[in-house]
């Protein structure tokens, strides 16, 4: 006796496959759409500063005149 192989039947899955997360489009208020939504992971590089660059973006606190 020989056996029928399965094929697979297309789903009823209408979603494309495509990431929808690279281009940003806002909903202005309405609910999401997407079926499961993930998490937006922020993007991390990390920048070599040398201490005159570190003291143009946090300078030192101004002191205090004494009387």
């Amino acid at each position: 006796m020989q056996r029928k192989t399965l094929q697979p039947q297309p789903t009823s899955e209408r979603r494309s496959g495509t990431d929808r997360r690279r281009i940003e489009l806002e909903r202005h208020g309405r609910p999401e759409r997407r079926v499961r939504v993930e998490a937006r992971k922020p993007e991390v590089t990390e920048l070599i500063l040398s201490d005159s660059e570190w003291q143009t973006l946090d300078p030192a606190p101004a002191k205090r005149k004494t009387r």
